[in-house]
């Protein structure tokens, strides 16, 4: 299928060739487009902003204007679902379009002569919910606005397909630690930098866990830092006590609770000696 001349075309008001084309992609059928989230439907009970995860979210960086057509199927009052985009990962992000009821929305972003709204590299939805019991069902494409008859790719959006985008690694296999030194902040025990130490370079997210079975005198640490060298002032996971299992998870959103810095290490510290403890750290990320 040829591409409309008023896509290509720079002659013209651009008024005229953006209301064509927003005209053209409401139609609907003649657009290929790439089904970036499927049908989907979500509930419960209460406020929450709900983010689609950060594996999933699109790279506009190959595309000059995109058309995002978000269809939505059932909706509570009071819901409002939004895509949101940013030129980075770790924002900030700002709405695109948003729905709030049942219908189709397109919107045309990119630069003239295709969009009025510019481009910004990372593209995700987020949905807020209102108090009370809520749900909504829906689904989003995304059309090349350019080369309407050639659905972007996976692969074009960058888009990691699960079984691509997970790894796991045991920072720390189980293992029995002991000292008879007091492991301060002077003198303080940590895994060796050449084997166990994570770099997240390139990472979305990052899961770590921290397991012990014996524990006397010491505190098990999981730390991150911008540096190898450091400073590591930011503590992932604390642990001091024997049978105790401890969860953090650290991403590139501006305000996560834990953000994800390059280097992730362990560490022990004691204030009494002798100290020892059994424990095992694992991490997944992707």
């Amino acid at each position: 299928m040829a591409t409309p001349a008023y896509l290509t075309s720079h002659s013209g008001p651009s008024v005229s060739r953006r209301a064509a084309w927003r005209a053209h992609a409401s139609a609907g059928g003649t657009l290929a487009e790439f089904n970036w989230q499927p049908f989907i439907t979500l509930k419960g009970t209460g406020t929450a902003r709900v983010t689609l995860v950060s594996t999933r979210w699109a790279d506009l960086s190959a595309l000059p204007a995109v058309v995002l057509r978000m269809y939505v199927a059932a909706i509570t009052s009071g819901v409002v679902l939004q895509l949101e985009s940013a030129p980075t990962q770790a924002g900030p992000w700002s709405a695109v379009t948003g729905r709030a009821g049942v219908g189709l929305g397109v919107q045309v972003v990119g630069t003239e002569p295709f969009g009025s709204d510019p481009i910004q590299r990372y593209l995700r939805w987020t949905l807020y919910s209102p108090a009370g019991a809520w749900g909504i069902t829906f689904r989003v494409g995304i059309a090349n606005a350019v080369e309407q008859d050639q659905a972007p790719t996976a692969e074009l959006l960058r888009i990691a397909r699960p079984q691509d985008c997970e790894g796991f690694a045991e920072m720390l296999p189980w293992t029995t630690i002991r000292g008879g030194y007091v492991a301060n902040a002077a003198n303080l025990w940590v895994m060796g930098s050449d084997s166990g130490w994570l770099d997240t370079s390139g990472v979305n997210y990052l899961t770590v866990e921290a397991q012990s079975l014996a524990l006397l005198n010491c505190t098990l640490i999981v730390e991150a830092a911008s540096y190898k060298e450091g400073p590591y002032n930011t503590p992932l996971i604390t642990i001091n006590s024997a049978y105790d299992i401890a969860r953090a998870k650290a991403t590139q959103e501006a305000a996560a609770a834990n953000p994800l810095l390059r280097y992730v290490r362990c560490r022990v510290e004691s204030t009494l000696a002798p100290w020892y403890i059994c424990a095992r750290v694992g991490a997944r990320w992707g």
